[in-house]
């Protein structure tokens, strides 16, 4: 009888055993491809195509004109710095400004069709890689300065 007790009890301790290492494999490959996710969407650029339509030595200086575009461009306007980009012809910087208000979208079509739909030429249009975040807004609360 005490034997068979002993069996059962390392029985019951292989089983745990095996359980806690399958739960441990699964953390660690649960980890793993969260992290190569993670790495990926932090090294990975985002390739899309712009147009320039004015530039600015800060972003606030195209906060305006962000504004009047939106109205017709809604979510594809944005105002970033030329260092984010690569990708455009060289040349395309027209001044020292370091910042520009431009539409951006996964494909031409859509920006041509709102460049049409604002009536304006851009100033440079290219399919480019974006790489970095913009950096944190310290203006104060509201925008009022």
């Amino acid at each position: 009888m005490r034997q068979a007790n002993q069996t059962k009890y390392r029985g019951w301790l292989v089983a745990t055993a095996i359980l806690v290492g399958l739960v441990l494999v699964a953390a660690v490959i649960g980890s793993w491809l969260s992290g190569r996710d993670d790495a990926r969407a932090s090294g990975e650029r985002i390739r899309q195509w712009v147009a320039v339509l004015s530039v600015g030595p800060d972003a606030r200086s195209l906060y305006a004109a962000a504004a009047d575009v939106g109205k017709v461009a809604g979510v594809y306007v944005f105002v970033d710095r030329w260092a984010c980009y690569e990708g455009f012809p060289d040349g395309a910087k027209p001044s020292a400004d370091e910042w520009f208000l431009g539409l951006a979208a996964p494909d031409r079509s859509t920006v041509d069709g709102i460049v049409a739909a604002l009536g304006r030429a851009p100033i440079v249009e290219a399919e480019v890689d974006q790489g970095c975040a913009l950096p944190p807004d310290t203006s104060p609360i509201g925008g009022i300065s």
